[in-house]
């Protein structure tokens, strides 16, 4: 049975598994389907029914799982873990991939496995490397959060770093331990001779010895915004370069070319190791070997059959991979590579070559072969990973980088030069510092390189934008409808007019919503975050959330496609409100951030170029006239609420009032002065001690909704409650934004929830 048979009916076996409860009876499925199926020719369809059982039972956990030991919810337990992975330190604590081996939740230890990730504050302790054992108390919550090698983790684990106590090496573990003792020695002695530049070696360290948490998170972020997260993957330009190099070495020592697996293949699978047997090593690997072992069984190398052996591999030992997205990418891009690399470039080089009958020197001068085409075939590899990984880019994580285009005709050869260079520098760190340090310049120096590179592409205007994500069934039809056109001759129109006609509709469903008049009410813990747009014209947003809820904010504005906020209002000065700022200006710089006057040279905004307001400031911005209501310039008040921005939007006949925090003082304040003109849509304030939306306030301004912000953590108080009553009595429908939700109102039609 050929390779790609078993990987076509492995992909959905692995995916129906996810849904099938495992139990005894599912082995006979496959018996089952073959009494019934014995007269149809449907062979694809009993080789999934063959490996849906498997896919089952490596999903189903064992008798000793700790989920079946302990309730799935929260506890404070005693266990024994096997750190799995390195130690990545972060601005929210240090996360490491563990096995856990045994549990304390009864008076006795129980033996039991499980993989989970480990958080803890403070030092990463000495000694903390893969393959040692520790004991430690913490919080066990079940939670899916990340993959321990190829299988998921079901568990987090908070602790703190004084509760971790070194046991030793498991037995058995002894080599892995050595092995990680050298690379942290490697390391520590490359981290050393890169001191000069930190960011470099931070780079070094993620190419050469896969340690990837160590490089800054501004710049991961970075490398991701411009399509060049994949340089971190340690995958097929990797151990490419790797193989090429040993290859080289065995062929220099006369190792005979038959025999040649034999001393690549073991040290391909140390580096592998050292990723933590990542999805796209793995699958690296095992391509690496099948492709390198067969001369030895007099065996033609087909890199297609070892791309679906290793997919089906893959799966068949941890089906939970397929909803992973580093496997995603990384099948996805090879997989697209192999089936259409070859024929574009067969194409591209009768397009440069020009005449066919033309002599060679005329097809193929110097200048083209040594020049034109490596530049070409860099590109055309760049296009295609690009044009196959946009979709799911946008699906997963709503960008749109075609900067990457440009940035992978350099960053790629860049990065191969680093490990061509950096790979056997290596050997020297063993050297005294200056030598070792010399040996590594190179790779230093192209690092930097790199670095420059990716800080000059996020500098380009509309490389990198963020969009909303594609639905499912756009999905579907970006990805199958080419494969079945490639796969079957006969549907080509047919796939071509279903496409035609798919693209108008989203185009056409793209353009209706960004011509749309919208408010979008955020989640922003006591606070209240809203965005507010008219069409193309950029957004307005109101209020940034906390130093925590400030990542939610920017997440919903990359999830709406954002790329551009017009104005921010900071409605008072209070943490909940203005901290958000610094997570939101990593993503989103507003152009103008405005305050009320009377709170302008408060500390919350000293970091900020801020522009003042007062009541009367009249103004068009984003395609909406926004009148400043409320605080008077010369206005004094104790209480941040009562010196609130009070802001009215217009726009044709959709109109809104945005209370801030002002509550029922500013309320009476406001009717005494008549500064009340009539809205169609009230935000009212979130005071936790003071009601708002009095009687007087509601019958002056007759909106037709009214919209409150998120409950505090302990449920709305007596101040919440109270407001929302009056708004009843004056039977006027209410919207409540729940914790974690969101409403969304489309203003062209009135104060209507979409």
């Amino acid at each position: 049975m050929k390779a790609p048979d078993l990987a076509a009916a492995m992909l959905p076996a692995a995916f129906a598994a996810h849904w099938i409860p495992f139990h005894p009876v599912l082995v006979l499925l496959p018996a089952v389907m073959l009494l019934l199926l014995r007269r149809f020719p449907v062979r694809p369809l009993l080789m999934v029914s063959v490996f849906l059982p498997l896919a089952a039972w490596r999903l189903h956990p064992p008798a000793n799982d700790l989920r079946r030991v302990i309730p799935p919810e929260a506890t404070h337990v005693a266990l024994e873990f096997d750190v799995a992975g390195d130690a990545v330190s972060g601005a929210y604590g240090t996360r490491v991939p563990v096995r856990i081996r045994a549990v304390q939740y009864l008076p006795q230890w129980e033996s039991v496995t499980a993989r989970a990730q480990l958080r803890f504050d403070g030092p990463i302790p000495e000694g903390l490397l893969p393959g040692t054992r520790w004991r430690t108390r913490g919080r066990l919550e079940p939670r899916s959060l990340t993959y321990t090698g190829l299988r998921r983790a079901d568990w987090l684990l908070r602790t703190d770093s004084e509760q971790l106590v070194l046991l030793d090496a498991p037995p058995g573990r002894g080599l892995q331990r050595g092995f990680y003792s050298a690379r942290s020695g490697l390391s520590q002695r490359l981290a050393r001779i890169t001191a000069a530049d930190p960011e470099a070696g931070d780079v070094l360290q993620a190419l050469l010895l896969a340690r990837r948490g160590d490089v800054d998170d501004a710049w991961a972020t970075a490398f991701a915004r411009t399509g060049l997260i994949h340089i971190f993957a340690v995958s097929g330009l990797h151990l490419g370069i790797l193989t090429a190099m040993l290859l080289w070495v065995c062929r220099q020592l006369g190792i005979p070319y038959r025999h040649r697996a034999f001393a690549v293949i073991p040290v391909l699978f140390l580096f592998t190791a050292a990723t933590g047997f990542r999805a796209s090593a793995l699958r690296a690997l095992l391509m690496a070997g099948c492709l390198i072992s067969a001369p030895f069984f007099y065996r033609r190398a087909n890199p297609r059959n070892a791309f679906a052996l290793a997919l089906f591999l893959l799966l068949a030992w941890a089906p939970e991979q397929l909803f992973d997205i580093g496997f995603q990418f990384s099948f996805l891009l090879v997989g697209g590579l192999l089936a259409v690399g070859a024929l574009f470039q067969t194409r591209l080089a009768a397009a440069l070559r020009g005449d066919p009958w033309a002599p060679p020197e005329v097809q193929w001068p110097w200048w083209k072969e040594k020049l034109l085409w490596p530049v070409c075939d860099t590109f055309a590899v760049s296009f295609l990973c690009f044009v196959f990984a946009a979709p799911l880019t946008a699906y997963t994580f709503n960008l749109f980088s075609p900067i990457g285009l440009l940035g992978n005709v350099l960053a790629v050869p860049l990065a191969f030069l680093l490990l061509a260079c950096g790979f056997p520098g290596l050997f020297f760190l063993g050297l005294p510092t200056p030598f070792a340090a010399a040996a590594m310049f190179p790779a230093r120096l192209i690092a930097r390189a790199l670095l420059e590179w990716v800080a000059f592409l996020e500098t380009v205007p509309g490389g990198v934008l963020w969009v909303r994500s594609p639905a499912l069934w756009q999905i579907t039809a970006l990805y199958g409808l080419p494969i079945l056109a490639f796969r079957v001759r006969k549907t080509r129109r047919i796939c071509l007019a279903l496409g035609l006609i798919a693209l108008g509709f989203s185009v056409t469903r793209w353009t209706q919503h960004q011509t749309r008049t919208e408010l979008l009410v955020l989640d922003a813990d006591r606070g209240q975050s809203s965005l507010l747009r008219a069409g193309m014209r950029g957004t307005i947003l109101i209020d940034a959330g906390s130093d925590w809820s400030g990542r939610a904010v920017a997440g919903a504005l990359q999830a709406e496609g954002v790329n551009r906020v017009e104005a921010l209002f900071l409605t008072h000065p209070n943490r909940a409100h203005v901290q958000g700022l610094e997570a939101l200006h990593a993503s989103h710089t507003p152009r103008r951030i405005y305050v009320a006057r009377p709170d302008a040279g408060h500390p919350l905004y000293a970091d900020w170029a801020v522009i003042p307001l007062e009541a009367g400031d009249t103004f068009v911005l984003g395609g909406w006239q926004v009148d400043v209501l409320w605080p008077p310039a010369d206005w004094t008040a104790r209480a941040a609420g009562n010196r609130s921005l009070v802001l009215r939007f217009s726009r044709g006949f959709a109109s809104m009032i945005v209370m801030g925090g002002a509550d029922e003082r500013v309320e009476a304040e406001m009717l005494a002065r008549d500064l009340l003109p009539p809205t169609r849509l009230l935000l009212a304030a979130n005071s936790p001690r003071v009601p708002s939306a009095s009687a007087p306030f509601l019958r002056a301004l007759h909106p037709e909704a009214v919209v409150f912000a998120a409950q505090e953590y302990a449920g709305p108080g007596e101040a919440r409650q109270l407001s929302e009553i009056r708004v009843r009595r004056e039977d006027i429908p209410l919207w409540r934004l729940h914790e974690g939700g969101t409403l969304r109102f489309d203003l062209t039609r009135g104060t209507q929830i979409d």
